[in-house]
């Protein structure tokens, strides 16, 4: 069998040839032909049982077809290019989807010549420019759009990637109005293969600070390179003190982060931020399933908490009687 693998798994064998392929009976087998794994990814799964594979009439599950099966990921009729803010570009690279190997390679997008318009992407365009296979995003803007010429009547491209610089902003306020000191604010975070930075708002985002050496400066979050170069590090943001924290002075507060991908990191980055904190004293009437209270005389009542917890009892022992002149 060429250009794909065969299968030998308990009597029962298959192959495949550019697809997916069934064999029947037992004792098929065959040699190994290469996969390159850039290309590809191989999945094998045995044989069948009796119950899955009832339709058959099968007294013995070995006597059930094999299947292997192979998920490329570009086939050789699938053919790439982009457009972006500077016009219709190609990857330039060194390995095309065919198998042939180029020469004066820059594994870069580089404009097509002569191209100015989708009307000029003929289907030779498409198949002299669009059949290298993509390594890199080198020379794209941003906007890009990717057009795909396939046989399939629906095509679909996955692109991956690492973050560079892409800025994360909270959606609505947290009210602290209610405290009247901070204890502690962290952060738990998951920042591996990654450089976050961070700023917080008081005033719903119309002015944005940055925590520095013992002080929280103006920073524009706009500007991602500033936002990047002079925000906090958020690997950082536990060690700052809480009595700098008290001293932000705020009713409100909005995070924004900016993030930058070294490598690969399929967690969540913020898992969540935590503040401990004193509330301002206040009052409210208790519900039944909290208290109830009776009195035991014109001059005493008894009140019974019915849940654990700290309370205070306010109440008026006296009224003043109001005098007019």
């Amino acid at each position: 069998m060429d250009g794909g693998s065969s299968y030998d798994g308990g009597g029962a064998g298959g192959g495949y040839s550019g697809g997916s392929a069934y064999g029947n009976g037992r004792g098929a087998s065959g040699g190994t032909s290469y996969i390159n794994p850039t290309l590809c990814n191989e999945i094998s799964r045995g044989y069948a049982t009796v119950t899955d594979d009832g339709n058959r009439n099968l007294t013995n599950p070995w006597t059930a077809y094999g299947f292997v099966e192979l998920e490329l990921g570009r086939d050789e009729n699938k053919y790439i290019i982009v457009k972006d803010t500077d016009g219709y570009k190609w990857f330039n690279g060194e390995d095309t989807i065919e198998g042939t190997v180029k020469t004066g390679f820059t594994n870069q997008w580089e404009l097509i010549p002569n191209v100015t318009t989708e009307a000029d992407l003929t289907e030779d365009i498409y198949k002299d420019y669009g059949n290298t296979l993509i390594i890199n995003s080198n020379g794209l803007k941003d906007n890009s759009k990717f057009l795909v010429m396939s046989k399939e009547p629906d095509e679909s491209i996955t692109v991956s990637g690492n973050v560079n610089k892409a800025i994360i902003e909270q959606i609505k306020d947290v009210s602290i109005s209610d405290v009247s000191e901070l204890k502690s604010v962290t952060a738990t975070t998951n920042l591996t293969n990654l450089n976050v930075k961070f700023a917080v708002s008081k005033n719903s985002g119309k002015t944005w600070q940055t925590y520095s050496t013992g002080n929280w400066v103006d920073i524009n979050i706009k500007d991602k390179d500033e936002f990047s170069n002079n925000g906090y590090n958020l690997s950082q943001f536990n060690s700052i003190p809480v009595l700098d924290w008290n001293n932000y002075k705020a009713k409100t507060v909005k995070f924004a982060f900016i993030i930058t991908q070294d490598g690969m990191n399929k967690n969540t980055i913020i898992d969540n931020i935590k503040i401990v904190a004193d509330l301002v004293g206040s009052w409210r009437h208790f519900k039944e399933s909290e208290a109830g209270y009776e009195y035991i005389s014109d001059t005493e009542l008894k009140v019974t908490f019915i849940e654990g917890g700290n309370y205070k009892v306010n109440y008026l022992d006296s009224l003043n009687q109001s005098t007019s002149n």
